[in-house]
């Protein structure tokens, strides 16, 4: 299970919050801001890059079974329900370096 809250910078970098951020639950600690994690992607490319990797691994498999918080408003929901909290078991595969 990857961590629930990453800084803002990753996601800055991801490119999500240029297109999620008013969806996304923010918190500011030490003077720093932070989001609740409202998809696995950043994360998954964290695991992918916390060490060099060589091509006899391939391919490689994440699986994540974490939980997701989005602050949607209730008419870009579809559905029955309108959820705020949820668990999304996401497989990644890498097939290439």
């Amino acid at each position: 299970m990857s961590p629930n809250v990453f800084n803002m910078d990753l996601w800055m970098q991801s490119g999500h919050a240029k297109h999620h951020k008013e969806d996304m639950f923010l918190l500011e600690i030490d003077k720093q801001e932070f989001g609740l994690k409202p998809m696995n992607c950043p994360g998954h490319c964290l695991m992918f890059k916390h060490r060099v990797r060589s091509y006899r691994e391939l391919p490689l498999r994440f699986a994540d079974f974490g939980v997701l918080h989005r602050n949607e408003a209730i008419s870009s929901l579809h559905g029955l329900t309108h959820t705020r909290r949820f668990q999304q078991v996401n497989l990644s595969l890498v097939l290439y370096i």
